[in-house]
């Protein structure tokens, strides 16, 4: 009897051993915040305004949405020494209207993409933004890439030309200046607001083509090389597009078109007619930079197609402009700089002179816009040249050469 009372005893003891080491481990519930978000698109100050009268800049801008991509990483990660972006994958996306909130300093309308975003508890965050037109149908022609690694995100043409948005990207930033930042940190920051700063990434492009006769319906505007994707983690990406696409049989890829809209005797506003002249202008066209290519027209008229691809030259230019200052002023978030970052420019070493530019070939540049000007009676004789102004920042002549890229070693 006593023997089996022992055995009891050390069984109950066994067993309450093993209950003892089955501990239920409370998950870690995450605290989460919202936090407001906000981008004023006609910023003020030394940088360029997004909205800006007509006549104040090369081509309308018509920005209206800015898609936020949120990336986060554990904040108690072993990352890479230095490198600010490792360790982040794709959260959470979120969409922002522009809406008209009141006046500049200046009398013009102000334009201001607000929101919230939800960050947890346990993460660092790296957040980048997008700017396009929804109204221009941007939305449709570009997509966010399926990699969700950070330092492999990127933008993708989903076009079939592959047309390309007037992308503004920007890293938003916490207290105006930390691109990498912990949810403690915002969470201790009593005045915590989320900005950035939006600038252009594309090259813009327009032809305007005087003295075009009546039996000419319509002209479209031919790349035969084009960038497809871009990355997207850092505004540097955007000279660095890749994804090549070629095309030599004049098919492809129309950047853009002028001429008579189907309906009989209704003139479409990419034609002017005057009593002297009929002018076709092909406005809004961008490409992914830096890309190298010729251009080409094809016209059709009344009797079919015909092609041809344009000799380029460049026009006399002022000097360069001034280095431009980021306005350090308040305002309900930054907004959208025009002007872009400044690129330190470096002279080219080796060579005993220019080399001969090929004259069907524009390599165009991020931030740059190139007007293409001429006559259509001179166009098809094969020594006609057109003249190409190129506007850095969009807004000013300056003399560039039209066949070397930037940071090209070629």
């Amino acid at each position: 009897m006593m023997k089996n009372a022992i055995y009891i005893l050390m069984y109950s003891l066994l067993l309450g051993a093993c209950t003892a080491e089955e501990v239920v481990i409370e998950p870690v519930i995450p605290e989460t915040m919202e936090v407001p978000i906000s981008f004023d698109l006609s910023m003020t100050g030394p940088a360029t305004r997004a909205f800006l009268p007509k006549e104040a800049n090369v081509r309308d801008c018509y920005v209206d949405k800015v898609d936020v991509y949120v990336y986060s990483r554990p904040e108690d990660g072993n990352y890479m020494e230095g490198n600010k972006r490792d360790g982040f994958t794709y959260r959470s996306q979120v969409t922002l209207t522009a809406q008209e909130t009141g006046e500049t300093g200046e009398g013009q309308p102000r334009y201001t993409a607000s929101g919230v975003l939800s960050l947890s508890s346990g993460y660092d965050y790296y957040i980048t933004a997008v700017a396009y037109s929804q109204k221009q149908g941007e939305d449709k022609l570009f997509k966010r890439g399926d990699n969700n690694y950070l330092m492999q995100s990127c933008l993708e043409l989903t076009d079939s030309e592959y047309k390309t948005p007037e992308f503004f990207f920007g890293t938003v930033v916490h207290n105006e200046r930390d691109t990498v930042f912990n949810y403690q940190d915002v969470k201790n920051d009593k005045q915590t607001s989320l900005t950035g700063w939006l600038y252009r990434g594309v090259a813009g492009i327009e032809i305007a083509l005087t003295n075009v006769p009546d039996s000419v319906k319509k002209i479209e505007l031919l790349a035969d090389t084009i960038y497809t994707k871009v990355g997207a983690s850092h505004y540097d990406d955007f000279t660095q597009a890749y994804a090549e696409q070629k095309c030599n049989d004049y098919s492809r890829f129309v950047l853009g078109e002028a001429g008579y809209d189907e309906q009989e005797g209704i003139i479409g506003e990419s034609v002017k007619i005057t009593d002297q002249d009929t002018i076709f202008h092909i406005v809004g066209p961008n490409l992914l930079t830096n890309i190298c290519t010729s251009l080409s027209l094809r016209i059709t008229g009344e009797n079919g197609q015909s092609f041809c691809r344009l000799r380029l030259r460049d026009t006399d230019g002022h000097d360069m402009p001034e280095t431009r200052s980021i306005p350090s002023g308040g305002g309900n978030g930054t907004g959208i700089i025009l002007g872009g970052e400044e690129t330190p420019e470096y002279p080219e070493e080796g060579g005993d002179g220019e080399a001969e530019k090929n004259p069907y070939q524009v390599c165009f540049k991020r931030n740059n816009y190139y007007q293409i000007s001429g006559n259509y009676d001179s166009l098809l004789t094969q020594k006609y040249v057109l003249r190409v102004t190129v506007n850095p920042n969009w807004d000013m002549d300056v003399s560039l050469p039209l066949d070397k890229s930037e940071g090209s070693t070629e």
